[in-house]
């Protein structure tokens, strides 16, 4: 009776949906974008200047406009983060930010609650992006 209450009791815990198991699950189930608080974040085996060049390419493609662009200062500690906003009606707010020397972690708060359909569209064309190096004269121009 035992092992038949303990079956049933680990069966319930392994559909999708449940709420004791959810926490767990979903970073999996989601691939590599983690939501947290209406915020997407995504790590990329990059430079920080590369991604950001990427995202300037990624908001000409898809027509937003940035509205404000903010390198971070020489002389803070994280020197290679970026800050952009971008967009008119739907404001995309990106955070480019070095985590070790190659990787960095691109997060994106869209609106104030954050929305999961245009921030994962907005990562799909990232990753096209991303492996495309436009240049301008023998150097890599930044859009």
């Amino acid at each position: 009776m035992k092992k038949c209450i303990l079956l049933i009791l680990f069966s319930f815990l392994l559909l999708p949906g449940c709420d004791p198991v959810s926490p767990f699950v979903s970073p999996i189930v989601s691939g590599v974008i983690m939501w947290h608080q209406g915020q997407a974040t995504k790590y990329y085996e990059t430079t920080p200047t590369i991604a950001y060049r990427a995202i300037k390419k990624t908001c000409t493609e898809l027509h937003y406009p940035i509205l404000k662009d903010y390198p971070i200062l020489k002389d803070h500690p994280h020197k290679n983060d970026f800050h952009l906003v971008v967009g008119n009606n739907d404001k995309f707010k990106i955070q480019v930010n070095q985590i070790e020397p190659n990787i960095v972690a691109v997060v994106i708060r869209v609106n104030f609650m954050g929305d999961k359909p245009y921030a994962e569209l907005f990562y799909k064309k990232l990753d096209t992006e991303l492996e495309i190096v436009y240049f301008e004269n023998g150097k890599p121009c930044v859009f």
